[in-house]
């Protein structure tokens, strides 16, 4: 196997198109005999790679059987959720594959915690294995952002279009008009997705803009990378695809409620039409409203001392009941 391997890296050793720079820092070989997944060996660089640098970043296959990714666990699958400047960094050699690689060994056991036990949780990642979220998110090209209140998230990063995954808060898109006046067109609580309708339009600012509603952090994952599957056809991989189009569907309900409620003629009536909706949602006429009063007002498209008012006239008519973002429905 050893004098095999020679002969291998004497004949393929130029073959990487990549160079040797990026490829220690990427597969971070450090010599001798690896094995990959597929149980083929690779004796430090002289493994025939073959592959692009954009490719390569993703992680290389094996070119024995072109079927598993020869990095894996030697370096690729450790980078779960590298940030941009750090993936930028370490394809430019500023920083070493050791120094990345020890951070992201302490980011990988924190994931293996608490960090992947709630992203499993997350619908979009409904029966993916545990064990396979750290390569599906390395894969998407994934990263987490924390955000304040009344921030601006914004979905392209380098040229890209991402889909946002709320992890915690709330996040409102809104549409401007021309005079400044905002409509709240929809929100998105924990697990929810948003930004999918502008996955293939970079314009998506001049529409409507994403604003956290509250202390918010998010997972970005590209949009290209999650439609289309890449050379090596993971089953998690179809699975994220099948769960991405499930909650565009839901979505598609959450607009359409929209119209629903906003299609009524008066103010009570839109009034009733959401607390209706939300206690279907609840299953319950003991209900908890995520909007505050100002958000609810610009969601039905009404003014918020009209809407005060019609609440207390509601309220004391026996129709409904609240106290802060808590209501009854009584009739």
């Amino acid at each position: 196997m050893g004098q095999e391997m020679k002969e291998k890296k004497n004949s393929t050793e130029e073959s990487c198109q990549c160079g040797e720079g990026y490829h220690e820092h990427t597969c971070g070989c450090s010599g001798g005999t690896e094995e990959s997944t597929c149980g083929h060996g690779f004796d430090s660089h002289g493994h025939s790679c073959g592959c692009s640098e954009e490719d390569h970043g993703e992680g290389c296959t094996c070119p024995d059987c072109e079927e598993k990714r020869t990095h894996q666990g030697i370096g690729d699958k450790d980078f779960s959720v590298l940030s941009g400047k750090e993936r930028e960094a370490l394809q430019r050699g500023e920083v070493s594959f050791t120094s990345v690689h020890s951070r992201e060994q302490e980011k990988k056991k924190h994931l293996k915690g608490d960090e992947l036990l709630r992203y499993r949780d997350l619908e979009i990642f409904n029966g993916v294995e545990t064990e396979n979220l750290n390569a599906l998110l390395y894969c998407m090209k994934s990263y987490v952002r924390s955000y304040k209140k009344g921030e601006i998230v914004h979905l392209e990063e380098k040229n890209e279009q991402h889909v946002g995954v709320v992890l915690q808060g709330s996040i409102h898109m809104l549409k401007t008009d021309v005079w400044g006046n905002e409509t709240l067109l929809t929100y998105m609580n924990e697990g929810e997705i948003f930004g999918e309708t502008f996955g293939n339009n970079t314009a998506a600012g001049e529409y409507v803009s994403f604003v956290a509603a509250s202390k918010a952090e998010v997972l970005f994952i590209s949009f290209q990378k999650a439609i289309h599957v890449c050379k090596n056809r993971c089953a998690f991989h179809f699975r994220l695809i099948e769960n991405l189009f499930d909650l565009i569907g839901k979505k598609n309900i959450q607009l359409m409620e929209k119209i629903e409620v906003t299609s009524r003629s008066s103010l009570r009536e839109k009034i009733l039409a959401y607390l209706s909706l939300q206690a279907q949602k609840q299953k319950s006429k003991y209900i908890e409203l995520g909007l505050s009063r100002t958000d609810m007002a610009q969601f039905l498209c009404t003014n918020r001392s009209a809407m005060t008012r019609e609440l207390s006239q509601l309220k004391e008519e026996g129709i409904i009941d609240f106290d802060r973002n808590t209501f009854i429905l009584k009739q």
